[in-house]
């Protein structure tokens, strides 16, 4: 959770995600409005919201950078923690030279990490850059020495401490609150496993989001709870996932969606599909619909007949994997009357054999 709000990486991909991209989008849709008679522009919709939330993250870590230099790189960013480790133990590294320092505190003003400490002749190595700023000293007092025998001071231990306890947070269950939606949980991407998986290596890179074609996936806010914030969820009222499609798995960085091959994805549930007939337009007001039944791609959605010559849709859990192209053409409003329920475990789907006819025809049936 932690480590995908500051990791820099994750961080980069959210920004072009919810940035950039809709920068280029906003644009698009202005050229749509300014030029109609150009055919080929389309409207894209924008998450503003999230777009905002975004933005007031990105800039409190702009602002700590403009106005305290380093302060995000040096206290906040867990990357950072896990390369001082390599900093610790160094066979060369920079010294201050007491017999010719003369306390002109110029090298601690020159240092972009804050690392020098000249009142008590010591340099950070935790936090150290190695930019050479501090080569400047009128009186030449730090330079690079060796360091076999040098010992770890109790600041330094300290600082390498706090560094590590904030990567540890962003990794444990500390701030796993498992709260989901009482009345509906999404399901995760197809290759994510579980729920748990997802936010155990997720860093919210975004790099699914950017990549999905048919665009189901979007950056979560509140639907894992608030530690799966910026996760991919699918969004089933804008889009469905394409049954023959298994790009996000392909591009995640992290394996928390496993690359998974066309066959495998078949076999995949991550949710059941849900039908509530008393939301239905054909139980409720006895009109025509089968819009479920002919997009689902497993037949999971299926047509009985009902009243008269009415045919209502009617479900088999076990044949669906979760994809929400019924879902996603349902036409009944204001809520619903088909959507997925997704499995905190992905399940296994039953894949529905379909009957040969055993009838032989003589001639063209036309």
């Amino acid at each position: 959770f932690l480590f995908g709000f500051l990791d820099p990486y994750s961080l980069y991909g959210k920004f072009w995600s919810l940035i950039i991209k809709p920068a280029f989008l906003i644009v698009n849709n202005g050229l749509h409005f300014l030029l109609p008679f150009i055919q080929n522009l389309r409207i894209y919709e924008l998450s503003l919201w999230l777009i905002f939330v975004f933005l007031l993250y990105f800039s409190f870590i702009f602002s700590f950078s403009f106005f305290l230099g380093r302060f995000f790189c040096n206290f906040l960013c867990p990357v950072s923690a896990v390369l001082r480790v390599f900093s610790l133990k160094t066979i060369v590294r920079l010294s201050i030279d007491n017999t010719k320092c003369i306390r002109c505190m110029k090298c601690e003003k020159e240092c972009p990490a804050l690392c020098i400490d000249l009142k008590n002749q010591y340099i950070d190595f935790s936090r150290c850059l190695l930019c050479l700023r501090c080569f400047n000293c009128p009186t030449h007092a730090i330079d690079f020495r060796t360091s076999l025998k040098t010992k770890n001071s109790k600041k330094e231990f300290f600082n390498l401490s706090k560094a590590f306890i904030l990567f540890l947070l962003a990794r444990n269950k500390l701030f796993a609150f498992n709260d989901y939606r009482k009345l509906r949980r999404l399901p995760s991407p197809p290759g994510s496993i579980s729920l748990e998986h997802l936010k155990k290596n997720c860093v919210s890179c975004l790099l699914c989001v950017s990549h999905c074609p048919s665009k189901v996936l979007k950056p979560s806010f509140d639907e894992y709870g608030i530690d799966g914030i910026f996760m991919p969820v699918m969004n089933y009222p804008k889009s469905f996932c394409i049954y023959e499609c298994n790009v996000c798995g392909s591009v995640c960085p992290t394996g928390a969606i496993k690359p998974i091959s066309i066959e495998e994805k078949s076999k995949i549930q991550i949710g059941r599909v849900k039908l509530v007939k008393e939301k239905c337009i054909v139980y409720r007001d006895k009109v025509d619909c089968g819009a479920c039944s002919e997009v689902c791609p497993t037949k999971a959605v299926f047509m009985v007949e009902y009243e008269g010559r009415l045919f209502a849709p009617e479900t088999e859990t076990n044949y669906c994997v979760g994809c929400g192209a019924c879902e996603n053409v349902c036409p009944a409003l204001p809520e619903k009357a088909i959507y997925v329920e997704g499995h905190k475990i992905h399940n296994k789907a039953i894949i529905r054999k379909e009957k040969k006819s055993t009838e032989k025809l003589e001639d063209f049936p036309f």
